[in-house]
């Protein structure tokens, strides 16, 4: 029996607000989009935005240009066993890694004059609620996830990345945010492990508990991205 799974695309809105910063600006990959603002508000096609907030005097940019979207799917050409991708896909995405570039005054640096770091929260399709209990509970409480980039709603530092040029002011980063698969499935795509491990379970349960995976697209990850000076 074949399931057959498709890419699906949201569009929501999501509401940021944060206080008592200087400015915020929502960068969504595939969207131009700059919102000095406090309350930013931006539709959004995906599962994965990308917010900066900065300290006065600091130039903050977000560079990723991958597409910001969660596919669960099965395995890239998995074409045989009980559950097998559907040939139009090219497998699941369930990563999404932010990249970006940070500038302090010339007078100062990044290793010693600024803090970097990025909180993490999961949020409703429409962006109007935070669900990190929900989403735990319903994915990460039953091992079939492990969140990638958290823990949620938590102060996650980011490594700053030297300039090539020697600037000592400049520096880059990259980090990884979203899901991988969780130790019910033995860390594999469900499609593997319900080939090998998990072959005795009946292929309707496999097939609906695949199809409660999906779920997870419903969700979208808001990355807020910290540039304070010290």
């Amino acid at each position: 029996m074949r399931k057959k799974t498709r890419k699906r695309s949201y569009k929501n809105t999501i509401a940021i607000g944060i206080a008592s910063f200087a400015s915020i600006a929502l960068l969504s990959t595939g969207l131009a989009a700059f919102v000095l603002i406090r309350d930013a508000q931006k539709t959004v096609d995906g599962n994965f935005v990308v917010a900066g907030v900065t300290d006065a005097n600091i130039t903050l940019s977000i560079t990723s240009a991958q597409n910001p979207s969660i596919v669960i799917d099965a395995e890239k050409d998995d074409f045989s066993g009980r559950i097998q991708i559907d040939s139009a896909n090219v497998g699941p995405t369930l990563t999404y890694t932010v990249t970006g570039a940070v500038e302090v005054a010339e007078s100062k640096n990044v290793t010693d004059n600024l803090d970097l770091y990025y909180y993490v929260n999961i949020k409703s399709k429409d962006g109007t609620s935070v669900q990190n209990e929900t989403f735990e509970e319903t994915f990460f409480d039953t091992d079939k996830f492990e969140l990638v980039g958290g823990p949620l709603a938590s102060k996650n530092q980011i490594t700053k990345i030297p300039d090539e040029g020697g600037a000592l002011n400049k520096a880059t980063f990259s980090f990884e945010v979203g899901l991988s698969w969780g130790e019910f499935f033995n860390e594999e795509n469900p499609s593997v492990y319900y080939d090998g491990v998990g072959a005795n379970i009946e292929l309707s349960e496999a097939i609906e508990e695949f199809n409660n995976l999906k779920l997870a697209e419903n969700y979208i990850f808001e990355i807020v991205v910290h540039a304070n000076n010290l």
